[in-house]
């Protein structure tokens, strides 16, 4: 097994890994790392369940799969997601309340980027929604700072899928191995690397940019800690 696996008991062990010469650009993900998220689990999914099972069941939906890939229509998905799980509010009600879970993003996410333009080229790839993306992602000024932007339900694949992957490093024209990528969803970080991306999990920003020292791509702040220190247990 590769020493970069697996990656919830080396999320900070980065000495001897990074080879920044031969990295030419960052790929983020969005929701959790750039992008708070208010949740609105407790009303899909009721208070009972804990939030990383809540999540487990989000992700692992039929529904919820076909929209971020593009494979449905927002009143699909919100009709279906109401009849499959039995939830005890109107289609249009669930889509309302739905469009608003992308809360903002993290507080040091813009300067975070722009620490980094001119550094290395930037991408996000981001399991998102037409909805989501058109209301609230699309609208972040930060967004022009990447030269990429794959978005699942345009390119038709999503994360964890090693085919999604390989997609994504076919459009930006790089070898995978020169791509760090980072994500703060462990499954999403194992496909990237099995597709042969340099991966680790951060969960906000502040981790993604300690990453991001520790990798030699920016600076320390004289207040800043390693990535070690900014780690936040699950």
């Amino acid at each position: 097994m590769s020493e970069l696996q697996p990656p919830k008991n080396d999320r900070f062990a980065l000495e001897g890994v990074f080879d920044c010469s031969q990295m030419e650009a960052v790929l983020f993900d969005l929701g959790g790392v750039l992008v708070e998220l208010q949740g609105g689990f407790e009303f899909v999914l009721g208070e009972s369940l804990t939030e990383e099972d809540a999540w487990e069941a989000w992700i692992s939906s039929e529904w919820v799969r076909r929209f971020e890939t593009g494979s449905c229509s927002p009143e699909e998905f919100a009709a279906g997601l109401v009849d499959s799980w039995s939830l005890p509010i109107s289609p249009e009600e669930f889509l309302r309340r739905f469009e608003s879970w992308p809360a903002s993003f993290h507080p040091q996410a813009a300067a975070l980027l722009d620490s980094l333009a001119g550094v290395v080229r930037l991408g996000c790839f981001s399991n998102t929604n037409v909805v989501h993306w058109e209301r609230h992602l699309s609208r972040w000024p930060k967004m022009d700072l990447f030269e990429w932007k794959f978005l699942s339900f345009q390119l038709k694949a999503a994360k964890p899928d090693e085919r999604a992957f390989a997609k994504v490093s076919e459009l930006m024209g790089l070898p995978p191995a020169k791509v760090l990528f980072i994500d703060d969803v462990g499954r999403n970080v194992e496909g990237a690397r099995r597709a042969g991306f340099l991966a680790f999990q951060a969960k906000g920003a502040a981790e993604a940019r300690a990453l991001l020292v520790e990798a030699g791509l920016l600076s320390p702040s004289p207040a800043e800690g390693t990535f070690a220190e900014s780690f936040q247990p699950d």
